[in-house]
C-alpha cells in the first residue's frame, strides 16, 4: 500500500523523466509515460478520497463520543442530585451527634470548618484572585472596523476543509 507521499514522488519522477525525454527526443510524450501518469493521478485520487472518507469517519465518531459524553454528564449530575437530596434529608431528619449502623452503611457525625463569605467587596486584595480573559471576538471586530489595537492582528489562516 503507497503513502500519499510514494505516490507524489514517482509522479514526481515520471515528470522529471519527461523532461528528460523532452530535451534528449522529438518533444513527443512517450506513451508509457502517459500511461504511468494517468496510473498515478488514479492511485493519488483514491487516495485523496480514502483520507477524506477516513476523515469523515473519525469526525462522525467524535461527534457520536461527545453526544455519549453529554448525555452520560447529564445523567451522572441527576444521579448526584438524587444522593445530595437524599443526604440533606438525612441531616434535617436526624438529629445531630445521632449514630446508625447496619451491615450495608454507616452514619457519624464529624466537625468541619468553612469560611463564609459575607461581603466579596470588603475581602483584602491579599486574598483575591483575578483572571485576566482576552475577549478575542471582540479584538477582531474592532480591528475589522479600523481600530488599532496594540498586541494584536488577524492572521489569515488557510484550513482544510472535509465535507
Amino acid at each position: 500500500m503507497q503513502s500519499l507521499y510514494e505516490i507524489n514522488s514517482e509522479i514526481h519522477d515520471l515528470i522529471y523523466g519527461y523532461y528528460e525525454a523532452l530535451e534528449d527526443g522529438d518533444g513527443v510524450i512517450p506513451e508509457d509515460l502517459q500511461k504511468g501518469l494517468d496510473e498515478l493521478a488514479i492511485k493519488r485520487e483514491n487516495k485523496i478520497g480514502n483520507y477524506c472518507k477516513f476523515i469523515k469517519n473519525c469526525n462522525a465518531e467524535v461527534k457520536m463520543l461527545k453526544d455519549e459524553i453529554d448525555n452520560l454528564t447529564k445523567r451522572k449530575k441527576v444521579v448526584e442530585n438524587k444522593s445530595k437530596f437524599i443526604k440533606s434529608m438525612l441531616e434535617s431528619n436526624m438529629s445531630i451527634g445521632e449514630l446508625y449502623s447496619d451491615s450495608n452503611s454507616k452514619i457519624s457525625w464529624r466537625k468541619s470548618e468553612s469560611v463564609n463569605i459575607i461581603d466579596e467587596s470588603s475581602i483584602p486584595e491579599d486574598y483575591t484572585e483575578t483572571e485576566i480573559k482576552i475577549k478575542k471576538s471582540d479584538i477582531k471586530k474592532a480591528i475589522k472596523a479600523g481600530h488599532i489595537i496594540s498586541g494584536a492582528e488577524i492572521k489569515i489562516n488557510q484550513n482544510i476543509q472535509i465535507k
